[in-house]
C-alpha cells in the first residue's frame, strides 16, 4: 500500500497524494515538509495501520498486501473497503506477518576478531565492520570470530593477503 511504503505521488501543484490513483491531496509541499505531511496526515496515519473491511479485513495476507486502496475508494467511497478485483479468497488463517529483513540483532565480536579489526586503517574499520556484520547476519550467526573473518578475507582475496604497505609494519595478524 502506498501510504505504508512511502511512495510519494503528487501533482503539479506539489500536492502530496497517498497514491497516484487517488486524487485527494493530503498536504502540500509548498506549505509543509514531507516529514510533517507524513507524520500529521490522517490518511497516512490510517494507511500505516489500516483497519480493512470486507474480505481484505479477513485475509491472512492483509499486512503484506493490503489490497488496492484506490479501487474501493472509487467504487464505494471507502478507502479501507474490500478490493473487489482481488481474486484471492481468504482461507481464515492467522494473519501472516512479514519477516523483519535485516533486523539488527546484536552480534558478539570475539576479542581476537575485534583486535584484528582495530589493526586495520581507521577509515576502513566502519565499512569492514558493517560488511562483516551484514554477512554474519545473513548466515544467521550471532558471533563474529577470527575464523569467520579469515573466511571472508579468503573469499575476497584468496588465500593470500592483499599487498598493503602497512602489513609488514604491523605483522601478519591481519
Amino acid at each position: 500500500m502506498s501510504g505504508r511504503n512511502a511512495l510519494l505521488p503528487g501533482n503539479a501543484n506539489r500536492g502530496v497524494t497517498a497514491c497516484p490513483y487517488i486524487e485527494e491531496s493530503v498536504g502540500s509541499l509548498h506549505d509543509d515538509s514531507f516529514g510533517d505531511i507524513w507524520a500529521s496526515s490522517t490518511v497516512f496515519r490510517q494507511l500505516r495501520a489500516p483497519k480493512l473491511s470486507g474480505k481484505c479485513g479477513e485475509c491472512e495476507f492483509q499486512v503484506m498486501c493490503g489490497g488496492c486502496r484506490a479501487r474501493p475508494l472509487a467504487s464505494h467511497g471507502d478507502l479501507f473497503g474490500e478490493d473487489e478485483l482481488c481474486d484471492y479468497t481468504p482461507q481464515g488463517g492467522t494473519v501472516i506477518q512479514p519477516l523483519a529483513v535485516n533486523e539488527a540483532r546484536p552480534l558478539v565480536w570475539d576479542q581476537d576478531a575485534t583486535s584484528r579489526l582495530e589493526k586495520l586503517p581507521f577509515f576502513l574499520q566502519k565499512m569492514i565492520r558493517n560488511k562483516v556484520e551484514e554477512t554474519a547476519r545473513n548466515q544467521h550467526l550471532n558471533r563474529v570470530s577470527l575464523a569467520f573473518m579469515d573466511q571472508l578475507r579468503d573469499k575476497r582475496f584468496g588465500h593470500g593477503m592483499p599487498a598493503f604497505p602497512f602489513r609488514k609494519k604491523m605483522g601478519s595478524n591481519l
